[in-house]
């Protein structure tokens, strides 16, 4: 059963935040746009499950996408769980195509309290879990997700292997999968058609392209 809940945080109220606690001056230019475009969808479906108990997160960094999806379930009694290597190490690679690697430096003490503020979230319901999505599914409790959101590593054989969190998805919940890319895409096709085949049908794609950076395809678990 679903509902948009009137007591909680509004989408206009979620952008005041991430335009204050990331520093945003303006809305206007395209790839704002775009990328607002992108947390809008993952807000909205989050938004849309009337008591959710248990969202989870594959890939945090600087916790864009968590802190709409914190401000989604602000009111309720869900955790947010991020799941992220970089938030042990601090530090973050990102292997191009090409062979090269450009790397950023990441204070996961600040992530998580910006998520905080933003959201008002009380600490216990935000979960930090400072291993690869591959540990982490390992060690998973076996707790059932409302909605969960793949955006580790993009390689396909990586996104192959994250799909495994799909099964710990609630009937009639959600996956939503960042960068769709041939990589992503061929991965997740693979795995709905071969291991979970009938199980998923794709609802939303936040963009007209059929690939792309900003492109966030929403998938809903029926089988």
């Amino acid at each position: 059963q679903e509902s948009c809940v009137s007591d909680r945080m509004t989408w206009d109220e979620a952008v005041d935040r991430y335009m204050k606690h990331f520093d945003c001056k303006s809305l206007d230019d395209f790839q704002t746009k775009r990328r607002i475009g992108y947390y809008k969808s993952l807000w909205l479906y989050v938004h849309l499950i009337k008591s959710p108990e248990c969202i989870v997160e594959l890939g945090t960094l600087y916790g864009e996408s968590s802190l709409f999806l914190a401000c989604a379930i602000a009111g309720t009694e869900a955790k947010l769980v991020c799941v992220d290597p970089v938030l042990a190490t601090g530090h973050y690679e990102h292997h191009e195509h090409d062979g090269t690697t450009a790397s950023w430096s990441v204070d996961p003490h600040a992530v998580r309290q910006r998520i905080l503020e933003a959201s008002g979230l009380p600490e216990s319901q935000l979960v930090f879990v400072p291993k690869t999505s591959a540990e982490a599914f390992k060690d998973w409790n076996g707790s059932k997700i409302d909605f969960l959101l793949v955006d580790a590593c993009h390689r396909f054989q990586n996104v192959f292997e994250d799909c495994n969190w799909m099964q710990h998805v609630k009937m009639y919940g959600y996956a939503a999968f960042d960068d769709w890319s041939a990589d992503v895409a061929g991965a997740v096709y693979l795995y709905t058609n071969q291991v979970n085949r009938g199980g998923w049908r794709l609802l939303h794609c936040s963009t007209e392209e059929p690939l792309g950076d900003w492109c966030v395809p929403i998938l809903r678990r029926i089988g």
